[in-house]
């Protein structure tokens, strides 16, 4: 038989349990004293109110008082809130403070619909990979699978630009950001659409690796760039002249087999002597080296084959330039430079892809066979007829094809300055 009251004691802290019926019902009321104020609780069974006195108590003793003026709803919350808050370190202020900053960011999505989106793109990824780590290991595998050393230079080039402006974690790289970086750049149409293709070989890698999740869709976001450049743009014969005067020794082999047989940039940086045939007048595109992946064999035409004759190696790199870009911007300062010795006002200004498509232009033009200059150009007769015919008179064809180092001051006399240059 229990005697009331019930004192529970913990140290000098003291809650009293007494028994006090309802309605024919047994209740048990537990009271203390806070800052003066008697409280009391009311509970339905007896191990419920011995439960709770001790909790008081305990309380009362480390001087935890402020939930001791809570209802019991509020009470269990904030017991709740410090049991979920305390492992983590975080103070129920400061869990609330950033709970409700993240809901007024989110502006309408939950917090639990957020973290559910930022698992799917994280989970069982590192996220943490800095971009130039990425970079690294990219151009690493990419050598290791001994892909071409140009092409490792050109991704190296373009993505340690993206390195150097994003030099945190792949996974925080917003398309929003990659957009707007690009677009600042001021660059050419196709060098953008170059650096976001460059991008989308790093992030398909992080991919691979698990940097980032393979639902990540940042780069859907960076559309690529409206490429204007796909006009048809040629040198005339006598800009073509200017140009070969103006060249040094080391450029000439590149601007001749691209003005007089129409091979591409990357296929010419990719070029092997080896592949010249001197005896044959035969330019072998292998299928390796070919934009199409399809092998082509190309003549060298006599003029060609005198712009050639000075620098014929048995073997070896045709193209001695990493950067072709830059040396086409030297080419162009050195021509202007010659022009304006001339007394000339105008500015000689650097056409992209001319080499090729004068090449095409002026073939068209002199042999009327659209499908052999297909097979030549590595080009559909179709894409050549839509774009290509009727764009020179065979009168110009006839000039430009007669372009020889000895017959260089009869088609485009040049100022002595000109002459100094390609010499230097």
């Amino acid at each position: 038989m229990i005697s009331f009251p019930v004192v529970v004691k913990r140290g000098s802290a003291s809650v009293k349990i007494c028994k006090t019926p309802c309605r024919g019902t047994d209740r048990f009321t537990i009271s203390f004293w806070v800052d003066g104020v008697r409280k009391r609780q009311t509970f339905d069974n007896l191990d419920a109110a011995k439960t709770e006195a001790a909790a008081v108590a305990n309380r009362l003793t480390s001087g935890d008082l402020d939930v001791l003026t809570l209802t019991s709803a509020d009470r269990a919350a904030y017991l709740r809130a410090r049991q979920l808050l305390d492992p983590l370190g975080i103070g129920i202020e400061a869990g609330a403070a950033q709970l409700a900053d993240a809901v007024k960011k989110l502006g309408g999505v939950t917090v639990a619909q957020a973290v559910e989106f930022y698992k799917r793109r994280h989970d069982g990824t590192s996220a943490t990979r800095e971009v130039a780590e990425v970079v690294e290991e990219l151009l690493a595998s990419k050598r290791a699978d001994k892909l071409s050393v140009r092409y490792v230079k050109q991704l190296q080039y373009d993505l340690n630009r993206v390195a150097a402006q994003f030099p945190g974690r792949i996974g925080d790289v917003s398309g929003q950001q990659v957009d707007n970086w690009l677009r600042g750049l001021g660059v050419a149409p196709r060098t953008r659409n170059n650096l976001r293709c460059s991008l989308g070989t790093l992030f398909a890698f992080a991919k691979g690796r698990k940097y980032l999740a393979k639902d990540n869709d940042e780069l859907d976001a960076v559309p690529f760039a409206k490429d204007n450049d796909g006009a048809i743009e040629i040198f005339t014969p006598d800009e073509m002249a200017e140009l070969l005067a103006a060249a040094q020794s080391a450029q000439i082999p590149f601007l001749a087999i691209g003005a007089f047989a129409g091979v591409r940039h990357a296929e010419l940086q990719r070029l092997d002597w080896a592949d010249v045939q001197r005896d044959g007048d035969l330019i072998q595109i292998r299928a390796a080296n070919a934009k199409t992946a399809s092998r082509r064999v190309i003549p060298i035409l006599p003029n060609l084959k005198a712009w050639l004759q000075p620098h014929w190696q048995p073997s070896g790199p045709l193209c001695q330039h990493a950067n072709m870009t830059r040396q086409f911007e030297r080419l162009t300062e050195r021509v202007n430079q010659a022009r304006q010795a001339a007394g000339r006002a105008d500015a000689f200004v650097w056409k992209h892809n001319a080499l090729r498509h004068s090449f095409i232009s002026y073939r068209v033009a002199q042999i009327q066979n659209v499908a052999q200059v297909a097979l030549e150009a590595g080009n559909s007769p179709q894409m050549i007829f839509q774009h290509y015919r009727e764009l020179v008179r065979p009168a110009d064809a006839a000039k430009w094809f007669a372009l020889e180092p000895q017959s260089l001051a009869k088609m485009a006399p040049l100022p002595k300055a000109a002459a100094v240059i390609w010499r230097t």
